[in-house]
């Protein structure tokens, strides 16, 4: 039962992680055909201040 309960946890901790990886993330959440337009939004990032792409 513990088994079952980190392995549905590590699973959730997993998907959080994947939404949150900016434009890749719907790639990674099972959306391949997203993946390659991460340069082209990284591009387009204005740079504001807490993003990846900032200054």
């Amino acid at each position: 039962m513990e088994v079952e309960i980190r392995r549905a946890r590590h699973a959730a901790y997993l998907r959080l992680a994947a939404a949150h990886a900016g434009p890749l993330g719907p790639a990674l959440l099972g959306h391949p055909e997203l993946a390659p337009l991460y340069s082209k939004a990284y591009a387009a990032c204005g740079g504001a201040e807490g993003l990846p792409c900032a200054g």
